[in-house]
């Protein structure tokens, strides 16, 4: 009998046992139920491959949240296109470490939160055993399972699975962010790399102009006002010069922050804009002013009101108590001086605990907290998308006004100065222009082909704007690979061209 009474207690405390490995995997089923892509065997939620990567054909990590946003170990050979310059940031960037780290955190939550407690196990020893009628006691064992209501492991799990996916969209975001960064640092360092060619043009060409003015002074055929101003021009130009290839540190240093570590600064400086001058077709889900609805930012605040949500339905599960399942065992010793059948037995006990909500008060107060903070959060998603709205009819608005600003320099404007400064130097040299018609000319050309090279930056620039907005609606592989185009080959492009 003794021993029939064990083997019921072991199994009782085998079904405690049992009942908490159930509870713990009827929450993971309920997460992933509500999370299809979260897997309770690996423990973290895989982050699908973003179009945005596709496009862009940088190594956007998804295998697991442990590998995204890690940066590598530098490579030997530094990057020289802009692609390269943008896998490199994507590899380096100590930014996306970190959100990639947060992400993977995040990723393990839900498997942790939507687990049963622990049950506890006492161990009872009785210095002075216990005399009782059916014999001493001496020692006790209990087992406790405390259990939350029905459905609260589940809630939680799904709080942080919502939780995690908002923090894989704001790592997403980051990567789109860094890529945006790279392409701006770089048009910037292509501008003042054509924009110094152009001054060097004119410089020479002026310089040739000084030349032929002091011969002219020498016969009298010039006057020392005309020789002055001609010098004048030139130091003028020099100081344009020099402070434009002053602004080169500073966007380097601007390059090499999005890069992610100053190894890869160019040694090649960039002489074209990577293919960001070329037409832009794409077009938002809903229009030409419509952010995707699959844009990071929308889906992280998409996310968060998921989150919200889960916490409220939890804020309302404080309504109902808690419980937890007790099982106590206490060995009876053997005592030839008591008699009865049920001498020595063991004792076995049952228990229920119940945490009652009494202070409602408080369960109400948590319930008001969660719905305001499902509000914000739902203030915030529309927050975001006009957010979105507003940059991406800036970003386009500027990246269209900067194309026709092109077109007109490039087939107007720019050839007709040039056509004009060809008339004038002959006109003045026949004395049929004065010397500030020829400076004008001079001057109208450099103004023009500077201002056209500041639009093919705007363009750029917002092509960069445009990219990071529409990036995740864009069709899989639409990137060129692009190559740099040595300084002194475009250079002798552009003087061919003229």
């Amino acid at each position: 009998m003794k021993h029939t009474k064990r083997l019921h207690t072991l199994l009782a405390a085998a079904s405690l046992l049992a009942l908490h490995a159930c509870v713990s995997a009827d929450a993971e089923r309920a997460i992933a139920r509500a999370e299809p892509g979260y897997d309770p065997a690996l423990r973290t939620q895989t982050a699908p491959r973003s179009p945005a990567a596709e496009k862009l054909g940088s190594p956007m990590p998804a295998a697991s949240p442990s590998s995204l946003g890690m940066p590598t170990a530098p490579r030997s050979v530094p990057p020289l296109s802009l692609d390269e310059h943008v896998r490199w940031a994507l590899e380096h960037n100590p930014a996306l470490g970190v959100f990639g780290q947060e992400y993977a955190a995040s990723a393990e939550l839900p498997r942790q939160v939507s687990s049963a407690p622990n049950p506890k196990l006492s161990v009872t020893h009785y210095a002075e055993p216990i005399q009782t009628r059916v014999g001493p006691q001496n020692l006790a064992l209990g087992l406790t399972q405390a259990l939350p209501w029905f459905g609260t492991l589940a809630l939680r799990g799904e709080a942080a699975q919502s939780r995690a996916a908002a923090a894989g969209e704001r790592l997403r975001g980051v990567q789109l962010e860094t890529v945006r960064a790279v392409r701006r640092a770089w048009s910037e360092l292509a501008y003042l790399a054509r924009a110094e060619v152009v001054l060097e043009k004119n410089m020479a060409l002026l310089e040739l102009r000084a030349q032929s003015m002091r011969a002219r002074f020498a016969t009298g055929s010039a006057s020392h006002g005309q020789l002055v101003r001609t010098d004048l021009e030139r130091d003028r130009l020099e100081d344009r010069l020099a402070a434009l290839r002053g602004r080169g540190a500073p966007a380097r240093a601007r390059l090499a922050r999005a890069l992610g570590t100053p190894l890869p600064r160019p040694t090649t400086t960039p002489a074209d804009y990577g293919g960001l001058l070329d037409g832009h077709a794409y077009r938002g889900e809903g229009g030409e002013s419509a952010v995707p609805t699959r844009h990071p930012e929308l889906r992280s605040a998409q996310a968060v009101i998921e989150a919200a949500r889960a916490q409220e339905s939890l804020a309302r599960k404080k309504r109902y108590p808690d419980f937890a399942l007790g099982l106590r065992w206490i060995a009876t010793g053997d005592d030839d001086g008591m008699g009865g059948l049920d001498a020595g037995q063991d004792a076995l006990m049952a228990t229920l605990m119940l945490d009652l909500p009494l202070d409602r008060g408080r369960v109400a107060a948590g319930e008001r907290a969660a719905r305001a903070r499902g509000r914000s959060a739902a203030l915030a998603l529309e927050r975001t998308r006009q957010d979105l709205a507003a940059r991406l009819a800036a970003a386009r608005f500027d990246f269209d006004d900067a194309g026709r600003r092109m077109e007109l320099f490039e087939k107007s404007l720019v050839p007709r100065a040039r056509a004009a400064l060809a008339a004038t130097e002959p006109a003045f040299t026949n004395g049929a222009a004065s010397f500030t018609d020829l400076l004008d000319a001079y001057r109208v050309l450099l103004d023009l082909e500077l201002s056209l090279e500041g639009a093919r930056r705007d363009r750029a620039l917002a092509r960069a704007d445009l990219d990071a907005l529409l990036a995740p609606a864009m069709a899989p592989a639409m990137a060129k690979t692009q190559t740099t185009v040595p300084l002194s080959h475009s250079a002798n492009q552009t003087s061919t061209a003229r």
